[in-house]
């Protein structure tokens, strides 16, 4: 896994955190987004991102949610979750397009990927419905 790509969007997650700090390598600290933390308290903070073999964990200790860092990635922001993933992707697959990636896959038979020209009809009928109606009218006429 790429850790370092984590530990940057980690490192972005902390603008939409309370209390965001980093302790020290690997373990970071804010206010729990899911139970809030203390209502009596605004400087209790019981939240945790952390490094547990090789993967990056998030735990309250207040209201004990544990799940890995990607998920609570995308409950915040689903926005940051897709760029996540699609850096992730390009680390693991050097760049390549998907259908580059997807050929092994291909050969093996365990995957099919639709041929070009349908994909082209696609998305000449979605670039069509993009369109307002009086150009398809124009369009229609010439």
């Amino acid at each position: 896994m790429s850790a370092w790509i984590d530990v940057k969007y980690i490192r972005f997650l902390g603008v939409y955190l309370n209390l965001f700090k980093e302790k020290q390598q690997n373990l970071w600290n804010f206010r729990c987004p899911i139970c809030g933390d203390s209502t009596s308290d605004a400087t209790k903070c019981r939240g945790y991102i952390y490094l547990y073999n090789n993967t990056y964990l998030y735990k309250c200790q207040r209201c004990g949610d544990s799940r890995p860092f990607v998920s609570l990635l995308y409950i915040i922001s689903p926005e940051l979750h897709k760029q996540h993933k699609m850096e992730v992707f390009k680390e693991n697959h050097g760049g390549k397009s998907i259908r580059a990636a997807l050929e092994p896959l291909v050969q093996r038979g365990l995957v099919t990927l639709p041929s070009r020209s349908i994909l082209k009809d696609r998305i000449s009928a979605v670039e069509t419905l993009g369109k307002p109606v009086s150009e398809m009218v124009i369009e229609n006429r010439r």
